[in-house]
């Protein structure tokens, strides 16, 4: 199962998708993870520890390389989305976390940042196709 974290309550479909039988789930390192990644890796381990369907994975190791990643992850700041903290505004204009991205260099690209709310309002698909 594949998600993004904008809104910051994926884990908790992540825990429900385990639950009903999913094997496999994409996660990315703590230091990586979150808003429009992958969810926490790092404490949906730790969330699992003593789970019937725990896959036990050394998290002492996982928060060690988590470290190291925070330090390089500090060198792609101008790509990231600039989301600060999760938000349910996703919910509102349902742009998939790729997409959102990237969406904000593409518009300060074209000279409208500015525009930006207005922009993500623009995107929103229709309520119905009918």
């Amino acid at each position: 199962m594949h998600t993004h974290d904008t809104s910051s309550i994926q884990p908790a479909t992540y825990l429900k998708a385990i639950e009903a039988g999913v094997d496999v789930i994409d996660v990315a390192i703590a230091s990586m993870s979150g808003l429009t990644s992958q969810p926490n890796f790092n404490s949906i381990v730790a969330m699992m520890k003593g789970q019937e369907r725990e896959h036990p994975v050394n998290l002492e190791s996982l928060n060690a390389f988590s470290a190291y990643w925070e330090a390089v992850r500090r060198y792609y700041y101008p790509f990231e989305s600039e989301l600060r903290a999760g938000t349910a505004d996703v919910y509102e204009h349902e742009i998939p976390g790729g997409q959102y991205s990237n969406l904000r260099p593409q518009a300060r690209g074209l000279g409208l940042e500015d525009q930006f709310e207005l922009i993500k309002r623009i995107i929103k698909p229709p309520t119905s196709f009918w």
